[in-house]
């Protein structure tokens, strides 16, 4: 492993960009190589230097100036707009990463780019193109988004086994993509779900629509555009039989406490007795955070396990996490909550 020259621990700000500045140069120098295949190194040797340069960028970023660095805010706020001026030309060559810093949908993590990231990186952008994006695929927090899509499945099935008598009914809050939810339906068939997908984004809506109609499910499929804060509110309604599971992948990151307390509220009322709740969420450990709130602005709140247990306790279901996992990367919490019998 390659070692910072400079002991971060101490390092001021000044210091800390001058770290961040070598370790920029060294993945400049590694693209260049990669991009004109000059070196006597063969293409997948250059493509691992640079993979490996930008994950060694990345743990020294955060030990500089992420979550647990000793420098004040503000001094981590001016070396990330540094490090942001340096670095965003590079990320948002592939287009992973402009659509995440453009947010054409209004935030980061939006449907399409959910699903870019369970795609992977494309050949078709262009060999140094595809490169940066497997640089950001190889991050902790991109890695765990893909491995959310398999946890969530497994917790589908449950859900199934759970229900055996009957089709089971499951909500998706901030459906997105829904890619756990079709693979489910691969695995065990359409008429052991009913599905209620709920999100605000009416294109998140029209990409599920397609997905369902072209496997042929779309009658097992009920499409809800609705505010999930106005729902929480009580300033709309969703009428539905009582649930089995409700769920969602990428949202109380974005929600402030109450707010997420509120859903809970609600998410309470419309399980039945038995059912399940799962929310999941960025924990703090989170390595990848740095280039997520520096560079590509794409700021959530990080929770961790004590703070979903505080959020459950404050809800209708007024106790703790009845289970708490991480996916494999172990960088998304999932908290599960069974509503009393």
């Amino acid at each position: 492993m390659i070692t910072p020259r400079t002991d971060t621990r101490s390092a001021s700000a000044p210091e800390a960009w001058a770290i961040l500045a070598g370790e920029l140069q060294q993945l400049q120098l590694a693209l260049a190589s990669f991009a004109e295949a000059a070196s006597g190194m063969t293409r997948d040797q250059l493509s691992v230097r640079v993979q490996q340069r930008f994950q060694e960028l990345l743990r020294v970023a955060n030990a500089l100036i992420g979550a647990r660095s000793a420098l004040t805010p503000e001094a981590r706020a001016a070396v990330g707009q540094r490090l942001q001026d340096a670095l965003l030309p590079f990320l948002t060559r592939c287009e992973l990463g402009a659509r995440m810093y453009e947010k054409p949908r209004g935030y980061a993590g939006d449907f399409y780019t959910i699903e870019l990231m369970y795609r992977g990186a494309s050949d078709s952008d262009g060999p140094v193109e595809s490169l940066i994006g497997r640089c950001m695929m190889g991050t902790a927090a991109f890695r765990a988004v893909r491995n959310r899509r398999t946890l969530l499945r497994s917790e589908l099935s449950r859900t199934l086994t759970e229900v055996p008598s009957r089709a089971a009914r499951i909500t998706s809050l901030a459906c997105g993509p829904a890619r756990e939810l079709f693979d489910c339906m691969d695995l065990v068939g359409a008429d052991r779900m009913d599905l209620t997908l709920v999100d605000i984004d009416p294109q998140a809506l029209d990409f599920v629509r397609a997905q369902a109609e072209a496997r042929g499910v779309i009658q097992r499929v009920r499409l809800e555009r609705q505010n999930l804060i106005a729902l929480a509110m009580g300033e709309r309604e969703l009428a539905q039989a009582p649930q089995d599971l409700i769920y969602s992948i990428g949202l109380i990151d974005y929600l402030k406490d109450a707010q997420v307390v509120g859903l809970l509220d609600w998410v309470h009322g419309q399980l039945a007795p038995g059912g399940r709740v799962i929310l999941g969420n960025f924990h703090p450990d989170n390595t990848t955070r740095v280039i997520m709130d520096h560079v590509l602005e794409w700021r959530l709140i990080h929770r961790d396990e004590d703070d979903m247990d505080r959020l459950f306790r404050a809800s209708r279901f007024g106790r703790a996490s009845t289970a708490l996992r991480f996916e494999d990367a172990g960088v998304n919490l999932f908290a599960e909550c069974v509503k009393a019998q």
